[in-house]
């Protein structure tokens, strides 16, 4: 039988690993497509690749962060 748990968390490693690539692919093709429009080729295109990456990075940390602090089990108090 399969382990829920373990999968659970392949998938979201996948996600992460998707993640970085989507961001940095996208920074990619702006910087590309700012280069041909402006014509300083290749520097923006070669600042969106870091600015991408750069992103994605900051969001696996983001994730990291977010699996490493303890579950808030306590409701939280509101007036009734």
């Amino acid at each position: 039988m399969l382990d829920k748990s373990g999968l659970n968390r392949a998938f979201q490693a996948a996600a992460l690993v998707t993640g970085i690539t989507v961001l940095t692919g996208s920074g990619s093709l702006l910087g590309y497509l700012a280069d041909k429009y402006v014509g300083t080729e290749p520097w923006l295109f070669l600042l969106g690749t870091f600015g991408g990456f750069a992103a994605g990075v900051l969001r696996l940390f983001q994730a990291i962060n977010r699996l490493d602090s303890p579950p808030d089990d306590d409701p939280p108090d509101h007036p009734s």
